[in-house]
């Protein structure tokens, strides 16, 4: 699915970015070097060990899920919904979607069955790709009930515990040590005017799919990696949820683009999060609004 119908490439003759193209990129040029962490009190939160990827480790991770979306049989700009929080999860299947040629519809966290089932309807959306938990919320349970009203949806899948009937658990992505086949995905046009992202945006009258195309991802990002201006030796702590432009274009695309490390931090200890700031060396903290004051008022 394209959207636009600009020129193929920039003023200077280069291909616009890509998300897999910008992982691609930082895989080849650093391979041993950090690349993505999980915060240190993730098992407290949300559950499951934090994972510290290198570069490589995080490429070839990526790999093992788009090969395993691409056994599924799902057809290059399938919509895939995702319901993750801010986790090394939610990264590594926004990139393994993108590597694989679909889409990715993000579900906010805070919806429950109805709101799930009417935008997985208004989105056409093929499978369901979640987690386990997110602290007391029982993602891969509750998109399992509403895949049931949801005609479109063939499967639901799950990165973590615990396993549930219906849903396919698809961890061997991280215990799996084998070559796979990268693959590439034929696209038609210019790569990066595929659309990469439906997000549920609100408006007066409710919820509403906004598509966005990597292009659109790209510019977002770069403005924030303007004003940030990461370098390979960035440390990048997140808070945003992964579950909206603002919070892909303003933590993983600038990230992407440096080839620094990012470091995820799920809802929300502030004082741990303070505390880790000098520990974890971090040069740069997109933060919400709101939470500037908590954090200045915590104890570092």
């Amino acid at each position: 699915m394209i959207l636009g119908a600009g020129k193929t490439g920039s003023r200077s003759g280069q291909a616009a970015a890509t998300l897999d193209g910008l992982l691609r990129r930082a895989a080849a040029s650093r391979p041993d070097a950090p690349a993505l962490a999980d915060a240190a009190n993730r098992q407290a939160l949300i559950g499951g060990a934090p994972r510290q990827l290198s570069w490589s480790g995080l490429d070839s991770l990526v790999d093992r899920l788009a090969a395993q979306l691409r056994e599924l049989g799902l057809q290059p700009d399938a919509v895939v919904a995702t319901q993750f929080p801010l986790s090394s999860e939610a990264v590594v299947a926004l990139l393994a979607i993108a590597r694989a040629g679909l889409i990715a519809a993000p579900l906010p966290l805070g919806w429950g069955r109805r709101e799930a089932v009417a935008h997985l309807k208004t989105v056409g959306a093929r499978a369901i790709l979640t987690c386990g938990r997110a602290g007391p919320v029982e993602c891969a349970d509750i998109m399992r009930f509403a895949a049931a009203e949801v005609f479109s949806i063939r499967h639901v899948l799950s990165l973590g515990e615990p396993p549930l009937d219906g849903v396919v658990s698809l961890d061997t992505v991280f215990t799996d040590a084998g070559p796979v086949d990268p693959g590439e995905t034929a696209r038609s046009g210019e790569p990066a005017h595929h659309v990469l992202l439906v997000t549920a945006d609100a408006d007066a009258t409710g919820h509403l799919a906004v598509a966005r195309s990597h292009a659109e991802l790209a510019a977002g990002g770069l403005a924030a990696f303007m004003t940030l201006v990461p370098d390979e030796a960035s440390v990048i702590a997140a808070t945003l949820a992964p579950d909206s432009f603002a919070g892909i274009a303003l933590q993983v695309v600038p990230w992407l683009m440096s080839g620094g490390r990012l470091i995820l931090h799920p809802p929300f200890a502030p004082r741990i999060f303070a505390g880790r700031l000098a520990v974890d060396g971090v040069t740069h903290a997109v933060l919400p609004a709101a939470f500037g004051a908590c954090l200045a008022g915590a104890d570092a």
